[in-house]
């Protein structure tokens, strides 16, 4: 029995270090595929294209874990070329993303975005082919840009002022009080 009991140790051993190894190869596999957000469009310069890009790009960053010069080459990648041209000199000054996108922020600011955003507010009016939810939809995105959100009054009335005549005209003679709701009640209303 004593001839066998190094062999008998060596199985033992080597058992231990497959179930070891198992182990470790379990670990280094996920047990699940991991999300993976898609890539943004490239950038293409038009201010209004910055608004939705941005978020967009940083949030791909993150899912994806990119830092450093790995986050600026694939922001990079996601401009077109008109735009890489504009960012050359971050590469040799500040390859970050954060530069690249503080660049365009600057370049696309508007002065007058806000008062133009209250103007598009104050002026939205119910299309004849646009159905009602469609401009729900449009109103609700306008004073979100326009920062009015909060501000039921303005909005219950403002809504109200751009509605079709016809249905306008059908909620004011079926209510006498359409301006005492709250906004979230009047949008169930109609």
């Amino acid at each position: 029995m004593d001839q066998n009991q190094p062999l008998f140790a060596l199985i033992q051993q080597l058992q231990q270090q497959l179930v070891d190894q198992q182990r470790q190869l379990e670990a280094l596999t996920p047990t699940r595929p991991q999300f993976r957000l898609p890539d943004p469009p490239r950038f293409d310069g038009r201010p209004f294209s910055l608004k939705t890009w941005l978020p967009a790009i940083q949030a791909k960053l993150r899912s994806d874990g990119l830092v450093g010069q790995s986050a600026f080459d694939y922001v990079y990648d996601r401009l077109e070329p008109p735009q890489q041209a504009s960012v050359l000199h971050l590469r040799e000054t500040n390859p970050t993303p954060e530069a690249v996108f503080q660049y365009f922020e600057r370049l696309c600011h508007n002065p007058r975005e806000k008062q133009d955003a209250v103007l598009r507010f104050a002026n939205i009016r119910q299309k004849d082919d646009e159905s009602l939810v469609a401009y729900l939809a449009r109103f609700e995105r306008l004073s979100h840009e326009a920062k009015v959100h909060q501000q039921g009054l303005l909005r219950t009335i403002t809504l109200h002022r751009g509605l079709r005549p016809a249905l306008r005209q059908i909620l004011e003679q079926s209510y006498d009080t359409l301006f005492d709701l709250e906004y979230d009640n009047y949008i169930e209303l109609l």
